[in-house]
């Protein structure tokens, strides 16, 4: 794999990068409104950035869409006390973590000798997503789940929990998280109405 960056004069820092085993151009707006251009490894640099330049309004209406939707959600702030915010981080170590056994325990995501799959748990203040979970078995949960709702806070868990079995989003993981969360595709909605703010 090879990148470049380049600056665009409106849609900022662009990643420029050229991959083995891609057969077509492609672009992705992500988080933070990243762009990143995904050429095959035959390609030049230069065949990114002319494919750039006939997306522009395609990604232009895909940013303003998200800044629509990011504007129709629910911020999750933490406290700017520093007081107050040590009490939250504390209150939610102690609580996600409480939680996350009880569900691991609750749902079989267990050793063979009944000890729980995690590996271990960590929380922290991430800027983009909700919990991840590690090829090892470490769960890693946004501290500010602890201020979401309990029924959405469970979802997120459950979520990453299933990823202890199966490490990607294919059907089997679909298959084991609707037999633990049966309203999950009512959740992962109803989640959508909130933001992790900064």
């Amino acid at each position: 794999m090879k990148e470049k960056i380049i600056h665009h004069p409106e849609l900022g820092e662009i990643h420029l990068v050229r991959k083995r085993g891609i057969r077509r151009l492609s672009i992705k707006v992500g988080a933070e409104n990243s762009i990143r251009v995904t050429i095959p490894w035959l390609f030049p640099f230069a065949a990114g950035e002319l494919f750039l330049k006939q997306s522009e309004d395609k990604i232009n209406t895909i940013l303003r869409r998200m800044e629509k939707k990011a504007a129709e959600r629910t911020p999750i702030l933490l406290p700017s006390d520093p007081i107050a915010l040590r009490a939250i981080k504390k209150d939610a170590r102690k609580a996600l973590a409480t939680r996350t056994m009880e569900l691991a325990l609750l749902h079989g995501f267990v050793k063979s000798d009944g000890t729980p799959l995690i590996g271990r748990i960590a929380l922290k203040d991430n800027k983009s997503n909700w919990g991840s979970c590690s090829a090892k078995g470490n769960i890693n949960l946004n501290i500010r789940l602890h201020l979401l709702p309990p029924h959405l806070r469970d979802y997120v868990i459950l979520h990453e929990l299933c990823h202890l079995r199966h490490m990607n989003h294919g059907p089997e993981f679909h298959r084991l998280l609707e037999s633990v969360c049966p309203m999950h595709l009512e959740l992962k909605k109803e989640l959508g109405k909130f933001s992790i703010q900064q």
